[in-house]
């Protein structure tokens, strides 16, 4: 679980990284927004590796209170994933309109 969720996420952060990197000659200050989110992203997925190890310690533990917080935590992360991705398309979005108009 712990991988399929980290391959999903390094997947999406590679697509925006390549659409991000096409477009920097022509739209630097909108993409410095995107780069600015890319690194909320990848610090959201450092949480959530630590948070995923927590729920693997929990677990071998058997503590419930500490595994309920560690996926509490995890979804947080997977929160502020998702609402940096919703950003970076939007600015994407915005890059694209302006440039159909231009």
């Amino acid at each position: 679980m712990k991988r399929s969720i980290l391959v999903l996420c390094i997947g999406m952060l590679l697509s925006a990284s390549t659409v991000t990197g096409r477009c920097y000659g022509y739209f630097g200050n909108r993409l410095e927004e995107v780069e600015e989110k890319l690194d909320d992203v990848k610090d959201s997925m450092d949480t959530l590796e630590e948070s995923l190890d927590e729920i693997k310690n929990s677990l071998d533990e058997k503590s419930v209170g500490d595994l309920e917080e560690s996926l509490n935590e995890v979804k947080s992360s997977l929160d502020d994933v998702k609402s940096s991705l919703d950003d970076i398309e939007d600015t994407l979005r915005d890059i694209e309109r302006w440039e159909m108009l231009r």
